[in-house]
């Protein structure tokens, strides 16, 4: 298992745009994607669940991967969330 956190830092917190990017990240891949923010916890390969996290600007997301290809995943959600988030 990977993990790790990210602060957001977005004025804009997570809306559709990073969700949906998330969402198709976690398909792409066979490995399984946890995200826990503000008590919710969620699976990324869930839309509506994505969608609905709600993070904004200051929350702290923690990231959890496990799976085949959970280095491979881990290492592109870093740069995605240091990106977009």
């Amino acid at each position: 298992m990977q993990q790790f956190t990210h602060i957001v830092k977005s004025k804009m917190g997570m809306h559709m745009r990073p969700a949906m990017e998330i969402f198709h990240l976690a398909h792409r891949h066979k490995s399984n994607i946890q995200m826990t923010c503000n008590g919710k916890m969620l699976h990324a390969k869930m839309v509506m669940d994505v969608v609905h996290l709600s993070a904004r600007q200051g929350d702290e997301i923690l990231f959890q991967i496990t799976g085949e290809d959970e280095e491979e995943v881990t290492k592109l959600l870093k740069a995605f969330c240091r990106k977009a988030l």
